[in-house]
C-alpha cells in the first residue's frame, strides 16, 4: 500500500511498519490497491480502471485520431508492398480498404489501452497504442475542467473532459478523457470539482480513531475532539456527526447571459471578419482550379462597370462579409451563458460544437475592456479576464465575447471587482508625441512622392497625413492611468482601445522607461510586470512624477526604490 500524500496514517502498534517514497508511476496504471485505498467520495462507478464508451471508437476513426503513432509502421507496410509488388496486386481499392480497416484498428487499439480511475483522491489515466503512458493528478491540483461537445459527440451522445492541473515540470498541463456518455461526463466532471474542493474526509476518518475517552489519535498524538482538525459545517462550527458538509449544491449566480441582438456587433470585430473573408480566399483559390467552361454563363466584365457598378459591387462585397461575420458569431457565441458555481466562473457557448469552460475565481486577477473603432460608435464591448498563468489569446479567459458596453461593465464590477477611481489624463506633451507618430508615415510617403514626382504617391501621402490628425487626437485621448488603493488602471489605444484593470498583488515587478525625447518633454513610460493576460501593461507617455507615484502606491515598499533619491548635502 502506497501511503496518499498529505493524510494522517493510523500505526497499528501490534503490526510491523513499512515505509518508502511515494512514486506517483504504476506499471498497472493505478495505485496499489488495499483496505486504506479510497476513491475520490462522491464519484460513483467500479473501484478498477474503466473505459469510455466505445462509440467513440467512430469519431476517432473519422478524425484519423492517433494516426501520428502508427505512421511509422503505416510507411514500413507502404514500402514492403511496394517492394514485394503488392501495390499492384491490391490495387488503389485495395490500398484504400486497407487503410481504412488500419485506422478502425488503431482507433479501436487506442480506446481499448486508454483507461481513467479515480483512487486515493487522484485521478489516473492511462493511455499509449505503442508506448504506455500513465498520468496521475491530484484531486486537489485540479484546476479546472472544460467539457466540449462538438456534432460527432452530439449525435452518439458523449461528451470530452479536458482537465487543467496544476502539475509543474511536465511541460503539459492539459489531460484529457474522450468518448464519455453525456451523462457521465456532467456527473464526473461534478464530483471531482467537489472532491477538489473537499479534504480527505474519508482518508481522515479512516486514519484517526477517537479513543474511549473522547480523544482522537494520529499520527502527530492525541488531541481533543472538535479540535483544530474536526470537521465543520459551512458557518464555521463543527457538527455533530464531524463530517463537512460540502455536498451540498452549489450557489450559482448568473453574471450574463446573451441576447440575439449582440450578434449584430459581430461585422464591427475583425476577429470575426477574418472567417468571411479567409472563406472567401478559399473559394477563390478553388474556383481558380475549376474549368473556365463551368462558368461561361456568368460574363463579367469589371472594365464595363461604371461609377455606380463599382459601388453596388463594393456594397455588397461589404453585406456578404457582414452576414459571413454574423454567422461566424453565432457558430462561437450561441447562447452564451456566464455563471458562478462556487469558486468557479463556468461560461458556457457554442451551435455544433458546445463548449463549457471553468476557471477558479481566486485566479483572475483583473480585466480588459476592449471596444475597437466600430464598436465605440454603438457602444459595444468585449470583456477578458486576467488569468494567471493563462494568456489573454486563450478562449477560457473570456468573460464576455460580444454585448453592450454597459453589460461589460455590470459583468466586470460583477465578477472581478468595481473600480471607481477616475483616470487622470496625460500632460499636453503625449498629445503632441501621439500626433507626430501619426502623421509623420502619410509626411514621409508625401515627401518620397514629391521627389518622385509621381502623383498617386503624392495623393497617397496627402490622404494619410491628413488622417493621422484625428487619429493621433483620438490616441491622446484614449490614454489614462488610475489607482484606487486596491488596484490600477491603465488604458490606451485607438483602433483598439483597451482598458486594463488590475489587481496590485498581481504586481511582480515595475518598470519605467524615458527616452532623450521623453526626458525632454518631461513624460515617462511606466509598466506593470505581471504573471497574467500579455505580461505587462503600460501607461504611455505620463507625466514622470505621476509614473513613479503609479508605480510606488501598488508596488509595494520595494517599488519606491525607483524615485529618484535627494542627493546627499556636502
Amino acid at each position: 500500500m502506497q501511503p496518499e500524500p498529505n493524510r494522517p496514517i493510523e500505526v497499528d502498534p501490534n503490526q510491523p511498519t513499512q515505509g518508502g517514497p511515494e512514486s506517483n508511476d504504476s506499471t498497472q496504471g493505478r495505485p496499489d490497491s488495499g483496505e486504506g485505498d479510497v476513491a475520490v467520495a462522491g464519484v460513483e462507478g467500479e473501484p478498477g480502471p474503466a473505459r469510455t464508451s466505445p462509440k467513440v471508437i467512430a469519431i476517432h476513426a473519422l478524425t484519423i485520431r492517433g494516426l501520428r503513432e502508427a505512421i511509422p509502421g503505416l510507411v514500413a507496410a507502404f514500402a514492403w508492398l511496394q517492394v514485394s509488388g503488392g501495390v499492384r496486386s491490391f490495387g488503389i481499392v485495395g490500398i484504400l480498404l486497407a487503410a481504412a480497416a488500419a485506422l478502425v484498428g488503431l482507433a479501436a487499439l487506442s480506446w481499448y489501452r486508454f483507461t481513467y480511475q479515480v483512487a486515493n483522491r487522484q485521478l489516473i489515466i492511462s493511455q499509449g497504442i505503442f508506448s504506455r503512458r500513465v498520468r496521475t493528478i491530484p484531486v486537489d491540483r485540479i484546476r479546472a475542467i472544460d467539457s466540449q461537445v462538438n456534432p460527432l459527440h452530439r449525435v452518439l451522445g458523449l461528451a470530452r473532459l479536458k482537465i487543467e492541473a496544476a502539475a509543474a515540470g511536465t511541460g503539459n498541463e492539459e489531460a484529457e478523457i474522450d468518448g464519455l456518455p453525456t451523462e457521465t461526463a456532467a456527473v464526473l466532471r461534478g464530483d471531482l470539482l467537489r472532491a477538489r474542493r473537499r479534504p480527505a474526509a474519508s482518508a481522515a476518518s479512516s486514519a484517526t480513531g477517537a479513543d474511549r475517552d473522547g480523544s482522537r489519535t494520529t499520527e502527530a498524538g492525541p488531541r481533543p475532539a472538535g479540535g483544530f482538525d474536526a470537521h465543520r459545517r459551512s458557518d464555521g462550527h463543527p457538527d455533530e456527526a464531524g463530517t463537512e458538509l460540502l455536498d451540498e449544491p452549489l450557489e450559482e449566480v448568473e453574471y450574463s447571459r446573451s441576447r440575439l441582438s449582440w450578434l449584430l456587433y459581430a461585422p464591427l470585430v475583425g476577429s470575426y471578419l477574418a472567417i468571411p473573408l479567409a472563406g472567401l480566399v478559399f473559394l477563390s483559390q478553388f474556383v481558380d482550379d475549376l474549368p473556365d467552361s463551368w462558368f461561361s454563363w456568368a460574363n463579367v466584365d469589371p472594365s464595363t462597370f461604371s461609377a455606380a457598378d463599382f459601388v453596388l459591387a463594393g456594397l455588397g462585397l461589404v453585406g456578404l462579409l457582414a452576414i459571413g461575420a454574423v454567422i461566424g458569431a453565432v457558430f462561437l457565441n450561441w447562447r452564451f451563458l456566464l455563471v458562478k458555481r462556487g469558486e468557479l466562473m463556468v461560461s458556457e457557448r457554442g451551435l455544433l460544437t458546445r463548449r463549457t469552460v471553468s476557471v477558479e475565481i481566486p485566479r483572475i486577477r483583473g480585466y480588459t475592456l476592449s471596444e475597437g473603432l466600430g464598436m465605440r460608435l454603438v457602444r459595444a464591448a468585449r470583456l477578458t479576464a486576467l488569468i494567471t498563468g493563462v494568456s489573454t489569446a486563450n478562449s477560457r479567459s473570456q468573460l464576455l465575447p460580444l454585448g453592450p458596453r454597459r453589460e461589460a461593465v455590470d459583468v466586470a464590477e460583477r465578477a472581478v471587482r468595481r473600480f471607481d477611481s477616475p483616470l487622470r489624463r496625460h500632460p499636453p506633451a503625449a498629445l503632441r508625441r501621439r500626433l507626430v507618430r501619426a502623421v509623420l508615415p502619410g509626411a514621409a510617403v508625401l515627401v518620397t512622392g514629391l521627389i518622385l514626382g509621381v502623383v498617386a504617391v503624392i495623393i497617397v501621402g496627402v490622404a494619410l497625413t491628413i488622417l493621422g490628425i484625428p487619429l493621433g487626437i483620438d490616441r491622446y485621448r484614449s490614454l489614462g492611468h488610475g489607482s484606487d488603493g486596491e488596484s490600477f488602471a491603465v488604458r490606451s489605444g485607438s483602433l483598439v482601445r483597451q482598458t486594463t484593470v488590475m489587481q496590485r498583488r498581481a504586481v511582480v515587478g515595475w518598470k519605467v522607461q524615458q527616452s532623450l525625447f521623453q526626458k525632454r518633454a518631461g513624460v515617462s513610460t511606466v509598466t506593470a510586470l505581471v504573471g497574467a493576460g500579455t505580461g505587462a501593461y503600460s501607461a504611455l507617455d505620463a507625466d514622470s512624477a505621476d509614473a513613479l507615484n503609479l508605480a510606488a502606491s501598488n508596488g509595494g515598499r520595494w517599488a519606491r526604490e525607483l524615485r529618484p533619491q535627494p542627493e546627499a548635502h556636502r
